[in-house]
C-alpha cells in the first residue's frame, strides 16, 4: 500500500481511496572488472551497466496507472572470495553500488558454492546465498522512494 494523496505520472489517486503498488525491476547486468588477485583468495573490482526494463503500476478502487522502468544505472562492483583447496567448497560475497545526487542503489550477495564432477565431461555446483537490494530515490516533490529486496536463495549450475 501507498499513501493516499499519491501522484504516478501525473494522475492523482484520491487521499480516500486505498492503492496497491505492483513494481517490476527487472534488469541486465553488464560487468567490466580487472581480477586483482586470483589464487585461495579472490578479489575482483570494476563497474557495472545495470539495464532495468520493467514497470511501476498503482492500482486504484476508480484510477490506475502505469509507468516504463527503462534506466540504465552506472555501478561500481566489487567482489570478494575463497577457495577452500581439494574440497570444492567456496565463498565468496559481492556487491554492486551508486550513491550519486537523490539516487542510492546498494544491491549485494553473499554466497557459498560446492562444485563437483559427475562425468568426465560434466561439471557441476551448489550454491546457497542471500542477496539484498536497496533502491532510495528522493528527488524532492517528483519522485519519493524507498524500496528493499532481499532473501535467500539457492542454485544448481551444469558445466559441459
Amino acid at each position: 500500500m501507498v499513501p493516499a494523496g499519491t501522484v504516478l505520472d501525473e494522475v492523482v489517486f484520491p487521499i480516500d481511496q486505498a492503492v496497491d503498488v505492483d513494481l517490476d525491476l527487472s534488469h541486465t547486468d553488464a560487468s567490466f572488472y580487472y581480477e586483482i588477485l586470483d589464487n585461495v583468495v579472490d578479489l575482483d573490482l570494476g563497474l557495472t551497466a545495470r539495464l532495468f526494463d520493467g514497470q511501476a503500476s498503482l492500482i486504484g478502487s476508480a484510477t490506475q496507472e502505469q509507468v516504463d522502468v527503462d534506466a540504465v544505472v552506472p555501478l561500481v562492483y566489487g567482489r570478494a572470495g575463497v577457495d577452500m583447496p581439494f574440497t570444492g567448497l567456496s565463498a565468496s560475497v559481492s556487491g554492486n553500488w551508486i550513491n550519486v545526487n537523490e539516487f542510492r542503489l546498494i544491491d549485494w550477495s553473499a554466497e557459498l558454492n560446492y562444485d563437483f564432477s559427475i562425468a568426465p565431461s560434466l561439471e557441476a555446483g551448489l550454491s546457497f546465498g542471500y542477496r539484498s537490494m536497496l533502491i532510495e530515490i528522493d528527488s524532492g516533490d517528483e519522485l519519493q522512494s524507498d524500496a528493499e529486496f532481499d532473501g535467500f536463495y539457492a542454485g544448481l549450475r551444469l558445466v559441459f
